[in-house]
């Protein structure tokens, strides 16, 4: 992240309606006695003026608890 952060950054400045993610801090966690989690805190893209009409969101995450997808039937 430390590599690309001042490109990323002035690109969005250059660019306020880019759908690329807005990044707002990036963590590194660690319980006692744990393995380090690092997390990244970032903007819903969806959050335009000019979206539209949404046909699908998907939300990826890391975790592999309770990531199980229900379809709406319409």
């Amino acid at each position: 992240m430390n590599k690309v952060a001042s490109g990323y950054f002035k690109y969005l400045r250059e660019n306020p309606k880019s759908f690329l993610a807005r990044i707002y801090g990036v963590y590194k966690v660690q319980m006692a006695g744990g393995s380090p989690v690092y997390l990244m805190l970032m903007a819903h893209t969806l959050k335009t003026e000019n979206s539209g009409k949404v046909e699908r969101v998907f939300d990826l995450k890391g975790s592999w608890v309770n990531r199980h997808v229900k379809v709406d039937p319409r």
